[in-house]
């Protein structure tokens, strides 16, 4: 039996070690190593191409992809919130600066012109206390009172010209407050009576001016103060019998401003005494143990 050669297998490597019998530098060896290096290059790549550089940089420089990258910027959109412009301020800041009087006279003049608003305004106000309306009326005492000149003779027509739009702007208040702490409007009688002799004092301190027609406001304004009184007065009885009223001193407080507004308060004083509530009737309650603080 004969002997039988086995064929010669092929050996892949067999082309790269021929490769390595080359001589290292030779031009046939760089070939076959820069060959090399491209292919594995190539199989690295992702499967989409690259742009070229000289195609990326005439794209940039393109007017539309400057306008595009431009207006999708985060930056350039932060700039555009942050621009200032002008705007009015809101109703709360501009009431701010305002003062008292000039808020009075807009409220005033608002609810002049809506008879609306004017009732829901009146229904929102806080109640009006008898402290506070006095303060009211006395600030208006010394308004009048600084309008009158330095020196000189403050009876005279000069004093009065120059106090007049003053005393005018009390005299008018007077009349507005008086029947709001009146009854049956004013459900506290005490109240009344505190208001009424307020006032009355407030009237007392007016000047008497040299020309009798220029004394016209303070004699209606105690005339209206008569009548005022006598309407406390009558409520006050309706009371207990008016006990509170007369253990206040109330009647010794009334004949004293009677006598100080040069008997002024006839009417007031004529239904103390109808009411047997002069000074006569003081010494009976005394005996009763009552201290009405009147003085004969």
């Amino acid at each position: 039996m004969s002997d039988i050669q086995p064929s010669p297998v092929s050996n892949p490597f067999s082309a790269l070690n021929s490769s390595y019998a080359l001589r290292a530098g030779s031009p046939a060896f760089n070939a076959i190593s820069l060959h090399s290096i491209q292919s594995q290059q190539s199989s690295v790549q992702p499967k989409g191409k690259k742009r070229k550089a000289s195609q990326d940089d005439s794209e940039m420089s393109s007017p539309l992809f400057t306008a595009r990258s431009l207006s999708s910027s985060p930056t350039s959109y932060k700039r555009h919130r942050c621009q200032a412009a002008g705007s009015s301020l809101p109703l709360s800041r501009l009431i701010e600066h305002l003062d008292t009087s000039t808020l009075r006279s807009l409220l005033k003049e608002l609810c002049e012109r809506n008879l609306s608003l004017q009732q829901e305004v009146i229904s929102i106000i806080p109640p009006i206390t008898v402290s506070s309306a006095l303060s009211s009326i006395q600030r208006l005492e010394n308004d009048f009172r600084q309008a009158f000149p330095y020196g000189g003779d403050p009876a005279n027509d000069y004093s009065y010209n120059r106090v007049r739009g003053t005393l005018l702007n009390l005299m008018s208040a007077l009349s507005d407050y008086t029947p709001h702490f009146l009854p049956p409007n004013e459900k506290h009688i005490n109240n009344s009576l505190v208001f009424v002799e307020g006032i009355t004092s407030i009237v007392q301190r007016i000047p008497d001016f040299h020309n009798k027609l220029h004394n016209i406001q303070k004699s209606q304004a105690y005339a209206e103060l008569d009548n005022a009184w006598v309407l406390c007065i009558t409520e006050a009885l309706k009371h207990s019998g008016g006990i509170s009223f007369m253990s206040a001193g109330w009647p010794a407080k009334i004949e004293n401003h009677h006598k100080s507004t040069g008997h002024k308060l006839v009417g007031a004083i004529k239904i103390l005494h109808d009411s047997g509530l002069d000074h006569t009737f003081e010494v009976q309650y005394r005996t009763f143990g009552f201290d009405t603080g009147m003085r004969a």
